[in-house]
């Protein structure tokens, strides 16, 4: 199975590339930290979901 995902994996994500570079880019959705290390404040950090267009320029 890994030999098959080694192999097939590369081909659809060029595939994706290609498709997002030729028409109205791509949605990219991050998951990530933000804020500080204090404890007991409203500035302590938290996880967040930022999803934001890519535009077919850097898409490609």
């Amino acid at each position: 199975m890994e030999e098959t995902e080694s192999e097939w994996q590369p081909h659809i994500r060029a595939q994706a590339r290609e498709r997002a570079s030729t028409s109205s880019g791509m949605m990219v959705n991050i998951t990530a930290y933000f804020g500080f290390d204090c404890k007991d404040s409203s500035d302590d950090g938290r996880e967040r979901s930022i999803t934001t267009p890519i535009s077919p320029t850097y898409a490609k």
